[in-house]
């Protein structure tokens, strides 16, 4: 199969079937919509690109608390345990990822931020946590 591409939202609606399968498989969808050209692709395809993009996750261990840190940006986390450090960290890059998409964070981060915060938006919980600990790397 080759790339496939749409010319309008009409078009891919009556195949949404086929397009999506398509991008299930891996195969280039795009969609083009006043000249502005987007993809189709599959979310878990996507999170794993994402997180190869972002900025790795620091873990220390310093006076009895677990401390989590993304160097670069305004994310700090932190607990007694591993597990408590690790919920914080999700709900800390939650709000980070809100604060930026509503427009908080500094215009010099827009660009640079923009996979990390896709990740986070489009990951559950679980999924955000094993990103945390490695496990898309």
């Amino acid at each position: 199969m080759t790339v496939m591409e749409y010319q309008d939202v009409f078009d891919v609606s009556y195949r949404i079937s086929e397009a999506l399968e398509a991008a299930r498989e891996g195969v280039p969808v795009s969609l083009v919509q006043n000249t502005r050209r987007y993809a189709l692709v599959d979310v878990e395809r996507l999170l794993t690109a994402f997180a190869a993009a972002s900025p790795q996750a620091r873990v220390v261990h310093d006076g009895g608390r677990w401390c989590l840190f993304v160097p670069g940006l305004p994310v700090l986390a932190e607990g007694p345990t591993v597990n408590d450090m690790l919920d914080d960290a999700v709900g800390v890059l939650r709000e980070y990822a809100d604060d930026w998409i509503d427009g908080l964070c500094e215009p010099e981060e827009s660009d640079a931020q923009w996979a990390l915060v896709q990740l986070v938006s489009l990951s559950d919980d679980e999924q955000l946590r094993g990103w945390l600990v490695g496990a898309y790397g």
